[in-house]
């Protein structure tokens, strides 16, 4: 069996997979977490203390990137390709 698995963004804590191939990812930031669709760019962000942020990640952020996860169908963005702008 084959895989395409590639290394997660730093800061990546989860990461969901949409119905044709982009990613929803949960992201830590030195302020707070964040959700982002690598497809349609929607967003979900939370800020606070360490609790705050531990409570939002598991209450808020994780919840919000599955249930997009499940209904967003935007594509994701293709890698870069400087041979497809002529560029070699």
């Amino acid at each position: 069996m084959s895989s395409n698995i590639t290394a997660w963004p730093t800061g990546v804590r989860y990461r969901y997979l949409t119905l044709v191939g982009a990613t929803v990812d949960v992201i830590l930031t030195d302020t707070g977490c964040e959700g982002l669709c690598r497809g349609c760019d929607a967003h979900e962000r939370c800020q606070g203390s360490a609790d705050t942020v531990d409570w939002s990640l598991k209450r808020r952020i994780q919840p919000w990137a599955q249930t997009h996860s499940e209904t967003c169908r935007a594509l994701p963005y293709p890698p870069a390709d400087n041979s497809a702008q002529g560029r070699n």
